[in-house]
């Protein structure tokens, strides 16, 4: 199969199909158009019509983004495509079906064969259920640990394995790893687990991972769009910034989460400051892959990434004072982050963290 026209080859920059999310927005007008794009969903916005874009960056690489918020807050939420060299794409952690989305899959002229969700987070669960009900032939693997709160419901789509928390010498491969291989950082807790598989395509030296490493490139962002930015890190601002708890403008004291490889301050708290031995032997074993590319699920990908660059994003694990020179924000900057970091300490891991 080959690839079609406008997708052929790779590029220096990346190619556009389709409709971006909140920084290139294209109107195109018509009502075929938009009924392409319908996908209903009461929780996460646009509630009913959602565009997508797909983006060649590799020769066999694609990405396809859109838009996800949360009452008036929108950030992207992106697919990565690979088209194997034994025919077929392994898709990692699945968008939305549009029609549309469906569509600039299709255009690849390749299958879907392979399907991994490598979180356990809602967001990506919720896509994925009716992604893998509508290409039926493909194989779906999941992280492990999935639950659902307050009550234990199914996952309610089919799954051929679990992707495995560590393995022997002598464990099975996966019919995929001879391309793409994968590394699970897990932690189980009684109220949740937080589990991300970070996969490594070996032909573009490129590495994938969903919430663990952002970047935000303020360069290509509007000071709106830099706002929405801190505010899905920070959720709220101290006091002494801004009055009313938001943030309105962008405050000097955070533009050291700007242009930067960065762990977002929920996760570095709630996870992986609480877990710094599973945290430090997932980064060890991710920084042996010989990776030049990073491409994330959220905010602005991909991006030049090397092993060293992501060993560095998550030095705290080693110096986790807040006046480290690693440290992205003072202590204070995050106030109600911090709080539920000391609550989660007093309470739920009481006696049971370990350095």
């Amino acid at each position: 199969m080959r690839p079609t026209q406008h997708d052929r080859g790779a590029s220096k920059r990346p190619t556009c199909v389709g409709v971006s999310g909140n920084r290139d927005l294209l109107v195109v007008p018509g009502e075929r158009e938009r009924q392409s794009r319908i996908f209903f969903n009461p929780i996460w916005s646009p509630y009913v019509v959602r565009p997508t874009v797909r983006k060649q960056v590799d020769r066999d690489v694609w990405i396809f983004e859109q838009e996800l918020g949360l009452l008036n807050v929108t950030e992207v939420i992106r697919m990565t495509a690979i088209r194997l060299q034994e025919g077929g794409l392994f898709i990692y952690a699945p968008i939305a079906p549009t029609k549309e989305c469906i569509r600039l899959i299709d255009e690849l002229n390749e299958e879907v064969k392979y399907v991994v969700l490598p979180v356990t987070a809602v967001e990506h669960k919720l896509f994925t259920k009716p992604f893998v009900n509508h290409f039926t032939q493909a194989k779906v693997y999941i992280a492990p640990g999935q639950f659902s709160f307050p009550l234990p419901l199914p996952l309610g789509f089919r799954v051929n394995a679990e992707l495995p928390s560590s393995r022997g010498p002598r464990d099975a491969r996966l019919p995929f790893e001879n391309e793409i291989e994968f590394e699970t950082f897990s932690f189980n807790t009684p109220i949740g687990n937080s589990v991300e598989v970070a996969c490594y395509h070996k032909r573009s030296n490129t590495l994938l991972t969903t919430d663990s490493l952002q970047f935000v490139d303020a360069k290509k962002r509007t000071p709106e769009q830099i706002w929405t930015a801190l505010q899905v890190f920070f959720i709220l601002a101290p006091r002494n910034e801004t009055n009313s708890g938001f943030f309105y403008n962008v405050p000097e004291g955070f533009n050291g989460v700007l242009n930067r490889h960065y762990v977002p301050p929920q996760l570095r708290k709630w996870v992986f400051e609480l877990s710094p031995v599973a945290a430090r032997a997932w980064v060890d074993r991710v920084s042996r892959w010989p990776f030049r590319r990073h491409i994330s699920c959220h905010f602005d990908s991909p991006t030049r990434l090397n092993p060293s660059q992501f060993r560095a994003a998550f030095s705290f694990l080693d110096d986790p004072s807040p006046l480290s020179p690693s440290a992205p924000f003072p202590e204070g900057r995050a106030p109600f982050i911090e709080s539920v970091e000391r609550f989660l300490k007093q309470t739920v891991f009481k006696g049971r963290l370990t350095v």
